[in-house]
């Protein structure tokens, strides 16, 4: 895959506070690539890197092969749809989107063939001659999308776009967005920290910790197998466990817990080297299964602590030999019949556990 965004060793400091610390990656031609991490991480400071509206103090930053710390903000091959939508109040959506185009003096006839196609693109050509004022959050979203690409940039920045709309909308444009970058081809680079919004649009991510990236990787990678506990409990619920590796051999890790001697599939990396040390295996809550248990490895039993019922699934907390243990099951009728207090019988499949490097 040909690099859109190249970045060595990149660093930005802000005082003592260590905003980004040596970032390197390479994000390809036409990819969906998202930032995920919490507030502070580092996520936004290097979108605005890319974009040129603040500079590093060490790295290198390369566009398409060209370096773009050389470049100003205006003469990179950018655009940014921020969070806030940043809309002309007193333009229509019309001119909001053609604004750019004028500036660039492009000719009368290929704007409007270009408004046209923006419009099209995310279905505002009734609302092109409403202000601002007179349109919902998810249709102020759209033009701002609309203004971006009708620049025709070779890579978009996106910095929480959706962050400001209810949960519904949020969903539907999330969908949306991502169609719109396949039919495009553009690079997108997108800042999020909800985990949910960044597995559903991105075929990779970068999840960012104290100005590091903590781990990168395909949103199934990093769900299935994630290597640090932050990425593990950062990207979606997990249940973390105490253990000692005693054993292990080509395919499988015998491991000690709280419940005995439980047995996992054994991990790519050499563990040779941490038999009997302490280590931490993960297992994500809809990894858990109550039933069958008779001939499972790996079983114990729990008290549920606690019920919490979303609809679609129910969220269980145990409490096993001092341990919390979260499970999520189908809300169906074998998944919805235990009961607070209750003791259940439950069992974690070797091949859902994972150890995490730190």
């Amino acid at each position: 895959m040909l690099a859109a965004i190249e970045i060595q060793n990149l660093t930005r400091r802000f005082g003592p506070v260590v905003a980004l610390d040596g970032i390197t990656l390479s994000i390809g031609q036409g990819e969906f690539f998202s930032l995920l991490g919490p507030s502070g991480c580092g996520k936004t400071t290097l979108l605005r890197l890319i974009a040129g509206l603040d500079s590093p103090d060490g790295g290198t930053l390369l566009l398409h092969g060209e370096d773009a710390l050389a470049l100003p903000a205006h003469q990179r091959p950018v655009n940014t749809v921020f969070q806030s939508y940043a809309l002309f109040p007193h333009m229509t959506v019309y001119d909001n989107i053609a604004f750019g185009l004028k500036m660039k003096k492009v000719s009368p006839p290929e704007m409007a063939a270009r408004l046209e196609r923006a419009l099209r693109l995310v279905d505002i050509e009734a609302l092109s001659g409403r202000t601002p004022s007179q349109l919902s959050g998810g249709q102020k979203q759209r033009v701002a999308l609309a203004r971006a690409v009708v620049n025709e940039p070779r890579v978009l920045l996106l910095d929480e776009p959706l962050g400001a709309l209810d949960l519904k909308l949020r969903k539907q444009l999330q969908i949306e967005l991502r169609q719109v970058q396949r039919r495009l081809g553009i690079t997108f680079v997108y800042v999020t920290h909800d985990q949910e919004e960044a597995m559903v649009m991105s075929d990779r991510i970068a999840v960012m910790n104290q100005g590091r990236i903590e781990q990168l990787g395909s949103p199934n990678e990093i769900y299935e197998r994630p290597r640090t506990r932050f990425a593990a409990e950062f990207l979606g619920s997990c249940n973390v466990i105490k253990t000692a590796i005693l054993s292990r051999n080509s395919a499988s890790c015998l491991v000690s817990t709280v419940w005995g001697e439980w047995r996992m599939d054994s991990p790519a990396s050499s563990t040779s080297d941490l038999s009997g040390a302490a280590i931490l295996l993960t297992i994500r809550p809809e990894n858990i299964r109550f039933h069958p248990v008779e001939e499972s490895d790996n079983r114990a039993h729990g008290k549920i602590i606690s019920i919490v019922y979303s609809g679609s699934q129910i969220h269980y907390e145990l409490e096993s030999n001092g341990q919390i243990l979260k499970a999520i099951v189908l809300n169906t009728q074998h998944g919805s019949k235990f009961q607070m207090g209750q003791t259940v019988a439950f069992a974690a499949p070797p091949a859902a556990l994972r150890m995490l490097e730190s």
